[in-house]
Formats: structure tokens, sequence, C-alpha cells
């Protein structure tokens, strides 16, 4: 998502996941549940680190 829609000043990656909506913290690879089908359920959980492509 473009910096302004879900952060006032960063760029956020967000995916689909089951049937949640989830932002992906790229330098820690954090997830948060931003929203789900249902509705709105917060949760943080921890998976693997992703690396930042670099810039062409």
């Amino acid at each position: 998502m473009p910096a302004g829609v879900l952060d006032p000043t960063e760029e956020v990656l967000v995916a689909y996941l089951d049937s949640e909506y989830i932002r992906i913290d790229v330098d820690t690879g954090a997830i948060i549940t931003i929203g789900s089908i249902g509705g709105v359920s917060p949760r943080v959980a921890t998976c693997f680190p992703l690396k930042a492509a670099a810039p062409t």
C-alpha cells in the first residue's frame, strides 16, 4: 500500500492469508492482522525475517 493509506509516512506490505488481511513488517517479518472478511481481529505473530530487494 502506498504511504498515507495504513501508515502516514511509509509504504506498507499487505497480503491476504486464509481469511485475513495482514501487514508484514519487512524489517522483522512480524505479521499483524489488519482485518478479516468478518471484521477486525488484531493479532501479532512472528515469522521468518524478510529481506528487502536491493534497488535496481
